[in-house]
């Protein structure tokens, strides 16, 4: 609806000829609304919403749309505001659409930053008359126009490959990990991860302290939208390492000479949730891993929690 009304408006204040832009992810105006538009001279091109993660990169990314379709500006909905922006990056508008605004509001406030845009620039003129001199006619300076340069097309992070390097902790061990982060969308990233560890304290009842643990598995995650969001991913893999354990005659004593080592394999399933901060070269997560642990030495799956820190490194 918002969509109809902005292409209403073009065609009450663009100059004949002209040609603007309409990008909204819509479905196209009706053919009757498009007969209306060709008799008044005015060409409108609709396509997909502006791309990019801040206000700013959209309106340069409308820009951009505009001067490779040779238009004299591209006006879209951003969320709870109208923008239009010109082609030259001359003029950048923009104001606010109440939640509960009519049709005719949004109108007005469409018909409102067009006219900023399309209408000439007015000019003053002030006439001194001094009885009996000659009339002198004073030409007041023409307003200086407000320059608003759009912003460069900037490089978006969701494009990129993140390696993510950092420390683990949990009630039983400490290690390290790292993790390949790979984008498949927008939203989304598989993950490809591998880690050691060492533990604290005894695990399922059966491995002693010392026992060294190396993992590695996938991730499928979720990532939220701006500088500072929030991830979830759901993985899961395998770990194994060497078990060490005392078998000492006397309980709970440690006697390096009873020392026995096994093999430990077991696999694991967890869901991450981590909160980012993202920063121009780099990114901060702090995430929780609630895990459970399955097949360990023939025992029940065993419940865990895990603690990171990491830093994200673009690719």
């Amino acid at each position: 609806m918002r969509t109809a009304l902005l292409i209403l408006v073009l065609c009450s204040v663009a100059r004949a000829g002209s040609r603007v832009v309409v990008l909204s992810d819509r479905d196209a105006m009706p053919a009757a609304l498009q007969s209306t538009l060709a008799t008044r001279g005015v060409e409108v091109t609709t396509l997909p919403s502006p791309d990019g993660a801040l206000r700013l990169d959209r309106a340069a990314s409308a820009q951009h749309i505009a001067i490779a379709n040779q238009a004299d500006a591209g006006v879209w909905i951003d969320a709870d505001e109208v923008w239009v922006v010109s082609a030259d990056g001359r003029f950048l508008r923009h104001a606010p659409v109440p939640t509960d605004a009519t049709p005719s509001i949004v109108a007005t406030l469409a018909t409102s930053l067009l006219d900023e845009m399309f209408a000439p620039p007015r000019i003053g003129v002030a006439v001194h008359v001094d009885v009996p001199s000659p009339v002198v006619a004073a030409v007041a300076p023409a307003p200086t126009a407000e320059v608003v340069v759009a912003a460069p097309v900037t490089h978006e992070r969701w494009r990129d490959y993140l390696l993510e390097v950092g420390l683990t902790y949990t009630p039983a061990s400490y290690g390290i990990e790292a993790e390949l982060a790979i984008p498949i969308s927008r939203r989304a990233r598989l993950g490809v991860f591998a880690g050691a560890s060492q533990l604290t304290d005894f695990v399922a009842g059966e491995y002693d302290v010392g026992t060294k643990l190396y993992d590695a598995g996938g991730e499928i995650r979720y990532v939220g939208e701006g500088s500072i969001h929030f991830d979830i991913g759901l993985g899961g893999g395998v770990m194994s390492g060497t078990n060490v354990y005392n078998d000492g005659p006397i309980d709970e004593v440690y006697d390096p000479m009873y020392n026995v080592a096994s093999r430990v394999t077991a696999g694991f399933a967890a869901l991450r949730i981590a909160a980012v901060r993202e920063y121009e070269h780099g990114g901060l997560e702090l995430a929780i891993e609630p895990i459970l642990m399955f097949d360990l030495a023939n025992v029940a799956p065993t419940p865990g929690i895990m603690s990171s820190l990491r830093w994200e490194i673009p690719l």
